[in-house]
């Protein structure tokens, strides 16, 4: 009966399909993608009345950085595309990749989003209203959650900077940043906005030397009878 059960077990097994880790990735991709695009639609209000809907909803749990889950969406489909492990170049050498998702990244993803709207719900006051639609000016519910334990026990100021401590952790924890990887994510941005001013003033230089070329001057300029 048991070695029965076994091979019907395993029978079953091998007719149900299974799906390859590259593709249960592909498919994760497109289904952030795709919620990411909806989110922003949803906040410009082209998505209509579901993505109204889902907007509001997202600020009343959310408030002030429900704008930042779209984003947040659109960056883990950017870091998926990644590979997972190292990765070996033709030139012979290796090109690191990101490490597999993990329970551990989502905590981390949840403890920025805790933080995140903590912070912005003492933007409100200790005397606010937690009811909609004033907390939606500050974190929403989940910044209600997550900052009146602190301030209770610590006070607005230390809850601050308790809150913005683990609201780092949770960057490096659910994109797997280090201050290496910031550091250099912060050059690169300020050497692209360096250069993007270095265009900008050179071609306002040469327009001014075009306006200049095209004026006439006293010996080209002919006199008009009068």
């Amino acid at each position: 009966m048991r070695r029965r059960e076994r091979r019907r077990s395993s029978e079953k097994r091998e007719a149900v399909p299974e799906i390859s880790p590259e593709t249960r990735r592909a498919i994760a991709i497109v289904l952030l993608f795709a919620l990411g695009i909806v989110g922003v639609l949803a906040f410009s209000g082209l998505a209509g009345s579901a993505g109204t809907a889902i907007a509001n909803a997202l600020r009343a749990l959310f408030g002030l950085a429900a704008f930042l889950v779209p984003i947040v969406l659109l960056v883990l489909a950017g870091l998926l595309t990644r590979p997972v492990g190292e990765q070996k170049q033709p030139d012979g050498t290796t090109r690191p990749g990101r490490p597999p998702f993990s329970v551990l990244q989502l905590l981390g993803l949840l403890l920025f989003a805790l933080s995140v709207t903590g912070l912005l719900h003492f933007k409100l006051g200790s005397n606010a209203p937690v009811t909609l639609p004033a907390i939606a000016d500050g974190g929403g519910y989940l910044g209600l959650v997550a900052a009146m334990p602190l301030a209770r026990l610590f006070g607005a100021l230390a809850s601050g900077v308790i809150l913005a401590c683990l609201a780092v952790i949770g960057v490096f924890l659910g994109f797997h940043l280090s201050f290496r990887q910031i550091a250099a994510a912060w050059r690169a941005v300020t050497g692209c906005l360096a250069s993007a001013q270095l265009a900008m003033r050179t071609a306002r230089y040469h327009r001014k030397q075009e306006a200049t070329a095209e004026e006439p001057t006293f010996s080209t300029r002919t006199l008009t009878p009068e």
